[in-house]
């Protein structure tokens, strides 16, 4: 059962359950942030991106990724510390999530626990909030998308190095570079294309990937917004439930506005 609740999370995986770029980490980024990205490497860009989204104080990000037999849409907000909180939709049902410090929180109906296998608990678990360590292997990809610090960069398919593209482009009416990754794995050609702000502080305003049959758009608005993410009260800990994991505490929790929903 713990490893079939983070179902909808594994379809927002897609094909971004890649690491960090080769050669991106580390590069210097001082020239790219203080003039613009035009002209700089693929490298610098992405480590320039990298330090940019990791000093945002907040972006919402809206995104849906469709595969032959199922579509996912979400919408996130996101710190550049690495917590966020917002809802995913599948097939007429909900997810609420959420990321706090070290600890996830995941919250649905009873239908939605019980088609991911959570039999008897179902009901037990219906509109509660669940706990669960950000490390616990069944809710990875979540922790991943609710951390801008770190988002950008798991967006490459893994083992792949970010090019630039010589195509001239716009996103809302902001020029940007065009960052391309390409992999190979399992048979499959996954593609990862980044368009980065071109001009001021470089941000990913979207990104675009295909994976075999599949594909997602992912946009990023509200740059600078104020996010703050409170841990929900008295939620259930997974370990209770029989649904594996093991529970470390929401260390880090910054006091200010109520969980959404």
């Amino acid at each position: 059962a713990g490893s079939r609740a983070g179902a909808i999370l594994a379809v927002v995986a897609l094909a971004w359950g890649g690491t960090t770029a080769a050669g991106a980490v580390g590069s210097p980024a001082g020239a790219a942030t203080r003039g613009g990205v035009a002209s700089e490497t693929a490298s610098r860009i992405l480590a320039a991106v990298q330090k940019a989204e990791a000093d945002a104080s907040g972006v919402h990000l809206a995104g849906r990724i469709t595969q032959p037999s199922t579509t996912v849409s979400f919408s996130l907000d996101l710190t550049g510390a690495g917590d966020g909180e917002g809802v995913f939709r599948q097939a007429g049902q909900t997810l609420r999530v959420m990321k706090v410090g070290g600890d996830v929180y995941v919250r649905a109906g009873a239908a939605f626990w019980r088609s991911n296998g959570a039999g008897a608990e179902a009901a037990r678990m219906d509109g509660k909030w669940i706990e669960a360590p950000a490390g616990n292997a069944d809710f990875t990809s979540l922790a991943q998308f609710l951390g801008l610090d770190r988002l950008t960069t798991q967006l490459f398919p893994a083992g792949s190095t970010p090019q630039r593209k010589a195509t001239a482009a716009e996103v809302g009416g902001r020029r940007v570079v065009l960052l391309v990754g390409r992999a190979t794995a399992g048979g499959r050609s996954e593609t990862t294309t980044l368009y980065v702000a071109a001009t001021g502080t470089p941000y990913v305003l979207e990104a675009r990937a295909t994976s075999g049959g599949e594909a997602g758009v992912l946009t990023f608005t509200h740059y600078g917004e104020k996010v703050r993410v409170r841990a929900p009260p008295h939620p259930l800990d997974i370990a209770s439930l029989g649904l594996g994991g093991r529970h470390t505490g929401a260390g880090g929790v910054p006091t200010s506005t109520t969980p959404g929903g």
